[in-house]
């Protein structure tokens, strides 16, 4: 289970460090971060990528790319 921008998972950077290398790529396919889908202002020591990256769902789909074996199927439930 994660919540958004918590790091108390057991493998908290190695979530980040995969958060990290996705982004990266995405950046080189020439991905632009929207800030139209912040809706709150960002603070101190943010950036619009460090408020968009770091969503529970972000998490869980990268704990699923670092688990070995790699699972077959993954299913992510959001609570809202």
């Amino acid at each position: 289970q994660f919540t958004a921008h918590d790091n108390s998972h057991p493998q908290a950077s190695e979530i980040d460090s995969e958060i990290g290398r996705m982004t990266s790529e995405l950046i080189q396919h020439g991905y632009k971060f929207d800030s139209s889908w912040i809706t709150r202002e960002i603070k101190d020591g943010e950036t619009i990528q460090s408020v968009l990256c770091g969503h529970s769902e972000k998490k869980a789909i990268a704990l699923n790319f670092i688990q070995r074996p790699v699972p077959k199927f993954i299913q992510i439930a959001k609570n809202l």
